[in-house]
């Protein structure tokens, strides 16, 4: 019984940070739809190049990373969680356009119109597929996150508009709903 306790932690902490990561989806989706939109054409037309692309992006941000982390000087090593979190957050935002990919799957007619439904279920679908053992830890979990790297890198540097066989993303929601003649 002694490890119990550091068991139930582990087990909260995953759960937490993928219920995080979900959110984050939809965030960098809400924050940055014509991005997320590059991306997942990234994903969809180029998937082994996004990878192929990803693997130095991610090296080089790897190593960055763990390079000023664990450099002598306390302000470099915060700046290196800063630019942990920096490209983590970007490549995460390429991982988006995978589950925006994905959500195109998981649309129903209940969805009412909201893109944040079926990529709320992509997500989530995602993050249990990453929590397969083996399968999930060591081939799409790297794939995921180097593929998500490149198409990242990808969506930053294409500013076209993404092709026109992807829905369009309404960018707008209304704030306030109110009865007519209010």
């Amino acid at each position: 019984m002694p490890y119990f306790s550091s068991t139930i932690f582990v087990v909260s902490l995953v759960g937490a940070m993928l219920t995080a990561l979900s959110g984050y989806f939809l965030f960098i989706r809400a924050l940055f739809p014509e991005f997320v939109d590059r991306a997942e054409t990234e994903w969809t037309d180029r998937p082994i190049g996004s990878f192929a692309v990803g693997i130095p992006v991610a090296a080089v941000l790897g190593f960055i990373s763990v390079a000023t982390i664990n450099a002598p000087n306390p302000i470099a090593r915060l700046v290196g969680f800063v630019l942990t979190g920096i490209a983590l957050g970007f490549t995460f935002a390429g991982t988006a356009g995978l589950v925006a990919r994905l959500s195109r799957r998981f649309e129903s007619p209940n969805d009412g119109g909201h893109r944040w439904r079926p990529m709320l279920r992509a997500g989530i679908v995602l993050e249990l597929t990453l929590l397969f053992p083996a399968l999930g830890w060591f081939v799409i979990a790297p794939v995921t996150v180097i593929g998500g790297a490149g198409a990242a890198t990808f969506a930053l540097f294409k500013r076209r508009a993404p092709k026109e066989r992807l829905a369009p993303t309404s960018t707008t929601a209304p704030l306030l709903v109110t009865e007519k003649g209010q």
